[in-house]
């Protein structure tokens, strides 16, 4: 990302014009990149807005602590309810219902991600058809789940060791 050309040394079209950045999963970023990010926009004479988009709610802790005036929106986690009603609409009836209300009800206790459930759905289905089945059942979606768990595991060993 360049942040080049910011300030009031551009051309006087392009100083009315604000930049956006836009940044997705900023949790997954270098904290100290995102904080140069925030330091750019918060110069005097600086046309940026940045928007972070994070799944943590420490980051936007860490930030407002040192840029009090921030502003954040926080987005309340999916419930069991909603995550079945997802599921559901985009599994149909290759689930068995069990199977559904167990992943729903997983992913709502740990995170309330609906993409986590659809994830675990994906790959349920997979180790279903793997095992020549048409039909997904709760072995299969505790199975996927051990998997995806595995997987974050790894993730954020690999994320503490940069």
């Amino acid at each position: 990302v360049v942040v080049n050309g910011l300030y009031d040394r551009e051309p006087e079209v392009q100083k009315k014009q604000v930049k956006v950045l836009i940044i997705d999963e900023a949790d997954r970023v270098s904290p100290k990149w995102l904080m140069e990010q925030f330091s750019v926009a918060f110069k005097a004479k600086a046309k940026l807005l940045v928007i972070a988009i994070c799944n943590s709610l420490i980051l936007p802790r860490k930030i407002r602590a040192r840029y009090p005036s921030v502003k954040t929106i926080t987005f309340e986690a999916y419930t069991k309810s909603d995550l079945t009603s997802i599921i559901d609409a985009r599994v149909g009836d290759i689930f068995e219902p069990k199977a559904k209300e167990l992943c729903a009800a997983k992913v709502a206790q740990r995170s309330g991600d609906a993409r986590i459930a659809l994830d675990i759905c994906q790959l349920a289905a997979n180790i279903a058809v793997e095992d020549n089945r048409k039909t997904v059942k709760i072995c299969d979606v505790n199975k996927a789940t051990e998997h995806i768990d595995g997987m974050k595991q790894r993730e954020s060993i690999i994320m503490l060791t940069f």
